[in-house]
């Protein structure tokens, strides 16, 4: 079942607590926000367990010589140093990574 988990990414824009809890043990969720790292820990700190997390980055330079665009989905690439320590104090996840999105980075490391 872990090997069917690492191949299954849950990657939608506005998760609610409720679908972190029904899906954690059955995929890699991906986050979108601050926000949903901070609900994915405590859901993960609930269950007494450490979990591997996507974050989708908007990366601040363009693809195939295209023009940067805004995305009002995950987090700018310019925001993440500044959020440093908040990113550090969530011991409950572990940041992972794998491109998997379109034209935007899904940051997995």
């Amino acid at each position: 079942e872990d090997k069917l988990k690492e191949k299954i990414i849950y990657s939608s824009a506005g998760k609610t607590k409720q679908d972190i809890e029904e899906t954690y043990d059955k995929c890699i969720i991906t986050a979108d926000s601050y926000h949903e790292l901070e609900v994915i820990n405590e859901v993960a700190k609930e269950h007494n367990i450490v979990l591997r997390v996507g974050v989708r980055i908007n990366s601040n330079y363009a693809i195939e010589d295209g023009d940067i665009l805004p995305n009002k989905f995950g987090i700018d690439e310019e925001s993440l140093l500044p959020h440093k320590e908040f990113i550090d104090s969530l011991k409950n996840i572990k940041i992972c990574n794998d491109p998997v999105s379109r034209k935007g980075n899904l940051l997995m490391a």
